[in-house]
């Protein structure tokens, strides 16, 4: 009788994860690009402030910058995004993919990449009974991945925009 049990737990989670849609990404669809243009603000001080920014929102940013140039105004690192899949016979899991952060400063202007990647995902939990991790996301994965990244850009821009608080002292 147990193993009918698991048996049955284990078919329905599996059938949840062949419900789930995950989506091919397209080259444009992994690259996401931000632009800013701040006047006046020499290239070292932007790479300044964008990395104040990185410090603060990952907190150590040695596990996410892999390269910290302040002579090249570059930084470089790999950090994960995290984003909910649904599984149609109910739960949800908390699913995490890897991109790449590029940012490179000049004199009034900046640009910040990131790259979705394809591998490396994997899953913080699974939900009872399925034996399937996150791969690429589905639609919805996309979208609050989309999400994430705007508020990254937003965040960023605000930070290169805006003077240190540490400069008025």
């Amino acid at each position: 009788m147990k193993k009918i049990i698991i048996g049955l737990i284990v078919s329905l989670g599996l059938t949840g994860c062949a419900e789930l849609e995950w989506i091919p990404l397209t080259h444009k669809q992994a690259n996401f690009q931000y632009d800013y243009k701040v006047p006046d603000v020499q290239k070292k001080e932007l790479w300044q402030r964008a990395r104040g920014y990185i410090v603060n929102i990952f907190g150590d940013s040695r596990a996410v910058l892999r390269v910290s140039d302040e002579n090249e105004t570059v930084l470089l690192g790999k950090a994960l995004v995290s984003w909910d899949a649904s599984w149609d016979i109910g739960g949800n899991t908390e699913c995490l993919n890897y991109y790449k952060l590029r940012f490179k400063a000049k004199d009034g202007k900046a640009r910040m990449q990131l790259v979705l990647l394809s591998d490396g995902q994997r899953s913080i939990d699974k939900p009872l009974g399925t034996t399937c991790g996150c791969g690429l996301p589905n639609q919805d994965g996309y979208n609050q991945i989309k999400q994430e990244f705007r508020a990254l850009n937003l965040g960023m821009k605000k930070a290169l925009s805006q003077k240190s608080s540490l400069d008025d002292f």
